[in-house]
């Protein structure tokens, strides 16, 4: 049966499956690193209004979480983001950073290393009590449900005694 213009063979359709003539089979390893650039960063900082820079935070969310950041990164976009922590920020703001800080630390969790204390003091230190789902949450991403707490292991049995004083006063 003579194949039609439209249809490819089968040799060619299985080549284009394995994607056989273009480069080795495997990605080379700087390839599926995240770069941040200059204008994304930018874009993050301070005298940008808040939506422009949720809106990069949203976006930024799932890439953070499926590749490997680029060396910095992680502090980099920790620095750009903190201030919109603040409890002066609507609720909304810190909770949809508080979600790109997780999936952040998820996503980069093997190159947090001295990230954790700082986010760690985070957790600690917001005050917010209309955020304390969210610090939870973030709380058991970066210690990986509990079993890791490299870095913060003298400060996280206090810290959770004052959680707990906290959730059985609360409820």
């Amino acid at each position: 049966m003579p194949h039609t213009k439209q249809e490819k063979p089968f040799s060619e359709k299985l080549k284009a499956f394995f994607r056989v003539g273009k480069s080795s089979g495997f990605p080379h390893p700087g390839s599926c690193e995240l770069s941040l650039s200059p204008e994304l960063v930018e874009e993050l900082s301070a005298p940008h209004p808040i939506s422009t820079r949720l809106k990069v935070v949203k976006e930024l969310g799932g890439q953070v979480r499926e590749q490997r950041l680029q060396k910095h990164g992680v502090e980099l976009l920790w620095y750009k983001v903190q201030d919109m922590l603040e409890p002066g920020q609507e609720k909304e703001t810190r909770h949809n950073v508080m979600d790109f800080l997780v999936q952040l630390v998820v996503g980069q969790y093997n190159s947090l290393d001295m990230m954790r204390p700082q986010l760690f003091g985070f957790i600690k230190e917001h005050k917010v009590q209309e955020d304390m789902e969210m610090r939870v949450t973030l709380l058991v991403a970066l210690t990986e449900n509990g079993k890791d707490i490299v870095h913060i292991e003298e400060q996280v049995g206090p810290f959770f005694l004052e959680l707990l004083e906290l959730v059985t006063e609360g409820g």
